[in-house]
């Protein structure tokens, strides 16, 4: 609460406003220099970034409402599934796949060498689980 006015500083508290606070709706979503994807617990994906979209081949807004393993080269999307259920159950910020190389997939079937980062946020909908890709320095 605002000692001053007595109101809640969380536009989320007032349902005729949107909460200026989501990461999800701030201008930074679109102004990082890095690929951001929010997926919720079923592993559809509810918002990209236009960096995302570009890294992938797709246009704007296309990537929303498409399972997260769209992004995945067909090889690695069964062991991916398992994988984001079992951090589903002990969410922490990591980066993915350590020591390994893991790859993107372009909308037109290109592969390319990628970076992850993941974290989890529990909002009023559910866990949405964020995203960060990046193309490895020696990959460009």
């Amino acid at each position: 609460m605002c000692p001053c006015t007595g109101e809640s500083p969380v536009a989320a508290d007032r349902p005729d406003q949107e909460d200026p606070t989501r990461f999800a709706h701030s201008s930074l979503f679109e102004a990082v220099p890095d690929a951001l994807v929010i997926v919720d617990q079923r592993g559809m994906i509810v918002q990209a970034n236009a960096r995302a979209e570009s890294m992938f081949g797709y246009g704007r807004g296309e990537l929303v409402g498409q399972p997260v393993e769209r992004l995945v080269p067909e090889r690695f999307r069964a062991d991916h599934r398992g994988q984001r259920d079992r951090y589903a159950q002990r969410p922490h910020v990591r980066p993915m796949g350590v020591g390994l190389d893991l790859h993107g997939l372009a909308r037109d079937g290109r592969e390319f060498p990628v970076e992850i980062t993941i974290s989890m946020e529990t909002t009023p909908e559910g866990p949405r689980f964020h995203t960060v890709a990046r193309r490895p320095p020696e990959a460009h």
